[in-house]
């Protein structure tokens, strides 16, 4: 099954440690570019890699949090549930 092609400005969820410092949670992919293509080896070739995203709460307001080098293979949907036991979304969020 194809995953989701993202934008800049989509919210997404994280559901383990994805790139450096992403965390479950929803976060928003920033304007500043993507690797097009998946360092992860997911295999998927049109998989890409965004450079920053910013951690939001429910409300879509920016916790302060910042994930780098993030592969669209690690980011779900928004409603898609955090699994039991993936740790709080990062510590600045205070999950």
């Amino acid at each position: 099954m194809p995953m989701t092609r993202r934008r800049p400005g989509d919210i997404v969820r994280l559901t383990g440690r994805a790139g450096f410092g992403g965390a479950p949670g929803l976060w928003r992919i920033m304007p500043d570019g993507f690797i097009p293509w998946c360092p992860g080896g997911c295999g998927d070739p049109e998989c890409r890699e965004w450079v920053t995203l910013w951690e939001v709460d429910a409300d879509g307001i920016e916790t302060g949090a910042v994930a780098y080098h993030v592969n669209e293979c690690e980011m779900a949907d928004p409603d898609t549930p955090t699994p039991a036991g993936a740790g709080p979304a990062s510590p600045a969020s205070g999950e």
